[in-house]
């Protein structure tokens, strides 16, 4: 598989994300999560996430990874489910819990969802930590290993900042 054809494809599932968004998920809740305050975090989480597509850019151009053809098939195969599989968590979740913002807030034990895609702790959190693993897996660079570790780090710090907040009364 050709680096063209990988980036074909990321690009495409990119795109694919972002129809499938505007196709599942109500217009009252993507308005929402627009015009709510936007938290420093989430600009971090966003920088973080795009410089694995920006880093693994550049070491497409300066020093591309040389695996065999076989072993970028496999990962390639293994990021596209990946991808998939954390997009398909992310806008389930944004979906269904009318309290999905771009924020970590309290809600109310009466209010929360616990039903359906959320049996899963965080399933918006898992879907965008495997849609990131999997942008890492199909691009197939290794210098982006680094921000993609930072990135997971980040939402296991939001995890648990979310989880001490609604644990409270």
């Amino acid at each position: 598989m050709s680096e063209a054809i990988e980036w074909g494809l990321f690009v495409f599932l990119r795109l694919l994300s972002v129809l499938a968004v505007f196709r599942f998920v109500p217009e009252h809740r993507r308005r929402k999560y627009a015009l709510y305050k936007k938290q420093p975090g989430l600009i971090l989480a966003r920088v973080l996430f795009a410089s694995i597509w920006i880093i693994s850019a550049i070491q497409s151009w300066i020093h591309p990874i040389g695996l065999s053809e076989t072993l970028r098939w496999e990962t390639a195969r293994a990021g596209v489910t990946l991808i998939l599989l954390g997009e398909a968590l992310f806008i389930l979740a944004f979906r269904q819990n009318p309290f999905f913002v771009p924020a970590i807030v309290y809600v109310p034990r009466n209010l929360r969802v616990t039903d359906g895609v959320y049996r899963l702790r965080h399933p918006g959190y898992f879907g965008c930590a495997f849609s990131a693993i999997g942008s890492w897996f199909l691009i197939g660079q290794s210098w982006a290993f680094l921000p993609l570790l930072f990135y997971l780090i980040f939402l296991g710090c939001r995890v648990w900042k979310e989880n001490r907040l609604l644990r409270s009364p």
